[in-house]
């Protein structure tokens, strides 16, 4: 009898899509774009050697979502329809080797380390790591972040990404939104577990109309804080 290849080296699925393995690279910032967000020859390279290497699925690096959302230089957008072609080329370096990828979408929130942008935050709370001061976002903020997330993954579909997958962790915007450490609003957007899980529940809401029902659609949730009066595991959960 032959020998049985291991579990973790047959098909998957993820919804509708069929991945050949069950090997995911995850997410890892690579700051390999340009100076104004776009992909690059390097770029192309690296997550074709991913997907030469046997990965049945690859996740970016996070990629900002809107231009107040940038959190390093060469960080790749996703904020502007001219991302769209130079991002095609990844995706069909990676699908030319099987693999399958999806796009990590993001918002850094207060964590941005643009000297030039203010950032932005559910409440005005320096941030924990880094101590910079943000603006308290608006109603008006918050729908046009949500919006930027919807636009972001319509231009990864374009772009021939298998699926996107949302940063929700590490400090982020919307990791923001749900700890209470960061997120000290009393309104529709913060107050209790409830409204502050919201925010990115009205971001999936929105990339899902934005996508259709049948485009993959996941996320790293952080479940608890590392700082004290943060989010508890059990609101996490």
């Amino acid at each position: 009898m032959p020998p049985q290849p291991h579990a973790f080296m047959r098909p998957g699925n993820i919804g509708g899509l069929v991945v050949k393995n069950r090997l995911i690279r995850a997410a890892t910032s690579e700051t390999m774009a340009t100076a104004s967000g776009e992909a690059t020859d390097e770029l192309v390279r690296l997550y074709s050697d991913l997907a030469r290497g046997g990965a049945g699925l690859i996740i970016t690096g996070h990629i900002y979502v809107e231009p107040r959302g940038q959190y390093e230089p060469r960080q790749l957008g996703l904020d502007r329809d001219e991302r769209v072609a130079p991002l095609a080329r990844v995706t069909d370096a990676v699908h030319r080797h099987g693999g399958r990828i999806f796009a990590e979408l993001s918002h850094a929130g207060s964590q941005s380390l643009i000297p030039e942008i203010v950032p932005l935050a559910p409440s005005i709370v320096p941030n924990a790591i880094f101590a910079r001061p943000p603006v308290e976002m608006t109603k008006a903020d918050i729908g046009d972040v949500i919006a930027g997330f919807a636009d972001a993954a319509a231009r990864a579909q374009r772009a021939g990404f298998d699926g996107v997958h949302l940063h929700s962790g590490n400090g982020y915007l919307l990791s923001q939104f749900n700890s209470p450490f960061a997120n000290r609003r009393d309104d529709h957007w913060g107050g209790d577990p409830q409204r502050r899980a919201r925010f990115i529940l009205e971001v999936y809401r929105a990339m899902r109309r934005a996508t259709g029902v049948d485009f993959p659609v996941t996320a790293r949730l952080g479940l608890a804080d590392a700082v004290a009066d943060g989010l508890a595991i059990s609101d996490g959960l």
